[in-house]
């Protein structure tokens, strides 16, 4: 673990060393947990790199077992795991193939597609209740949590990417960001 942070700590020390100081463009940083398919990161990556400039993956590494919690993974806890390992002018967006769940009023094991901290530097996806168009909805799903982390709330607006699934999946309804959360991204260095 140790030597994937050091890798890690490379990396975007030469990639911020090699940007100009005014450049203020945060670099995503996918991180895929072992089992996560290859195929889904390398379609995230390329489709993110079409509406964000800088993109970078990671080497898949193991859920970490402070997550898993009752039998299941805590998409909390997660977050907070990827948190201690994000530095500055990063965003880390976990990437798993195993169940992921968290607190919902009482229910204490909410299972859900992805999680982010808002504002905020992290979120984690799940591909595990993803069915039909698995590719666009992992990626619709990331976009999501990153627009999280980037400050929007929830959407009102049909159709809007940004809006609150409640516990289903609407993702064959949502084609892009509304005009709003658009522009509130473009603003953020999105090229939408």
């Amino acid at each position: 673990m140790k030597k994937i942070l050091c890798i890690l700590m490379v990396i975007l020390i030469y990639g911020m060393s090699t940007t100009k100081k005014s450049d203020n463009v945060k670099t995503i940083v996918l991180q895929p947990y072992f089992g996560f398919p290859k195929t889904y990161v390398e379609y995230v990556k390329n489709n993110l790199l079409l509406i964000y400039p800088k993109v970078i993956v990671l080497k898949d590494i193991p859920l970490p077992k402070q997550a898993f919690v009752n039998n299941r993974n805590r998409a909390d806890s997660l977050l907070k795991y990827l948190e201690i390992n994000c530095l500055n002018n990063t965003t880390i967006v976990g990437m798993t193939n195993k169940d992921i769940t968290t607190q919902n009023g009482k229910i204490s094991d909410w299972g859900i597609f992805g999680l982010s901290n808002m504002p905020g530097k992290v979120c984690v996806i799940s591909s595990f209740r993803i069915k039909g168009n698995v590719l666009d909805k992992i990626f619709k799903t990331v976009i999501h949590e990153l627009g999280h982390t980037e400050g929007l709330n929830h959407c009102s607006i049909p159709g809007c990417i940004m809006s609150d699934a409640k516990g289903k999946d609407n993702f064959n309804n949502e084609d892009n960001f509304c005009n709003k959360c658009k522009n509130y991204l473009i603003k953020r260095n999105w090229k939408l």
